[in-house]
């Protein structure tokens, strides 16, 4: 009996990490700070000087950002470095620096100074070029109804997967299999749903994203209540049924299945 309690809790531990796993995947993709970049632009062909925008400075002047690119864990990606420069002049809204100062160590490759950034940066940070987009706020609100509504089935499932993998210890292969698939079709369904999703940097907490405090300012904020009070409403309701009908679902094979013992 003990060994089989280790067992279910050794599986039951393995779900969750995957789960955990495919969420912070997505969630690190989210978090990533939106920016703009420009290269420093020579003043006069043979000057030593060039030109960048005074809003590529933090506050005292005496450093900018670049967006370094280096290979992450899926591939190329973009990182925040702070670069130690001061400006020499300014001029309307641009600062004059000196030319090199706008290259990396070589000399040879100009740097992606980052002028505008939804949030501010820090040293590490990772970094997306900002891209226009038009953001279609309902169909957000559907992906989140639809992540929510499948959330309570599928804990449900997981729970029952769980059990049945005991059995397989026991040479129940089909028990396994049957688990396995379900495990495989909830890893992808939340893979796929959260994928979907696209909110701007801006609109998400600055270093956490379960920031509860901070989506009921920026709803508030967002007046999302009063602009989308109706599909809100709608989407409140289909998650309400499929929760209740889950819940009613587990409770008649409960039910079911005490009735059969007792026979």
């Amino acid at each position: 009996m003990a060994k089989k309690r280790v067992w279910t809790a050794g599986c039951a531990v393995l779900i969750l990490l995957l789960t955990c796993t495919v969420l912070s995947m997505r969630v690190e993709k989210m978090m990533r700070i939106e920016v703009e970049t420009v290269t420093a632009v020579k003043e006069e062909q043979d000057s030593e000087l060039a030109k960048i925008p005074i809003s590529c400075y933090n506050e005292d002047k005496s450093s900018f950002f670049y967006a370094h690119e280096r290979k992450g864990l899926f591939g190329a990606e973009l990182v925040a470095v702070k670069k130690e420069s001061y400006p020499i002049d300014e001029e309307e809204e641009m600062a004059l620096i000196v030319y090199t100062e706008g290259f990396d160590s070589t000399g040879m490759k100009p740097l992606k100074i980052v002028s505008q950034s939804s949030w501010p940066l820090e040293e590490g940070d990772l970094l997306v070029l900002k891209e226009d987009r038009e953001v279609d706020v309902v169909k957000q609100i559907q992906i989140l109804a639809c992540f929510t509504a499948i959330l309570l089935p599928g804990i449900l499932l997981l729970v029952r997967c769980v059990k049945r993998f005991s059995d397989l210890r026991d040479g129940n292969w089909k028990a396994g299999i049957e688990s396995f698939i379900i495990i495989g079709i909830w890893l992808g369904s939340i893979f796929s749903l959260t994928g979907k999703l696209d909110i701007p940097r801006e609109y998400l907490p600055p270093e956490y994203i379960l920031d509860i405090g901070f989506y009921i300012n920026e709803i508030q904020e967002f007046k999302l209540l009063e602009y989308y009070g109706r599909e809100l409403l709608i989407c409140i309701v289909c998650v309400g049924f499929i929760w209740f009908g889950s819940i009613l679902a587990v409770f008649f094979c409960c039910t079911y299945r005490k009735s059969r013992k007792s026979k």
